[in-house]
């Protein structure tokens, strides 16, 4: 699996999947609310439908039918703000690059996540999507 990061804006990053982490409890906040605004709310519908709050390790695979470049977006629950430590992040992401490879995707773009107000600086963020993705893909 290709895993990539960039600073080009995400609505315009050609890829299998948007790997990005949502903050339990701000839904309006980052890339979540830019995708739900160019889908319609079709993600604040399907969070609703399938539970997704945000909380940490929880996933949910988002298709956008063309409203951004990624053929689909695979949301993680972060956790609370106020709570989000190393720990929460390595946890989230491993959630997040377990997923990518149940469904065989060839390539992830990590995008960045607001971390104004938490324990984990970007370069913490860096690290670990670095080791986690290198664990997950892994086989023995």
């Amino acid at each position: 699996m290709k895993f990539m990061t960039t600073r080009k804006h995400f609505s315009q990053v050609e890829t299998a999947a948007l790997l990005t982490g949502c903050l339990e409890g701000e839904p309006e906040i980052g890339l979540s609310s830019f995708v739900d605004t160019a889908g319609g709310g079709n993600l604040t519908t399907q969070a609703a439908i399938e539970g997704f709050t945000g909380k940490v390790g929880e996933t949910l695979i988002y298709v956008p039918f063309g409203t951004i470049a990624a053929k689909r977006v695979i949301a993680v629950g972060l956790g609370k703000r106020a709570k989000f430590g190393k720990d929460e992040l390595r946890k989230a992401l491993a959630a997040g690059f377990k997923v990518c490879r149940e469904k065989k995707l060839s390539e992830v773009t990590v995008t960045e996540v607001p971390l104004t107000g938490t324990k984990v600086t970007q370069y913490q963020f860096a690290v670990a999507v670095a080791s986690v993705s290198r664990l997950v893909d892994y086989e023995i």
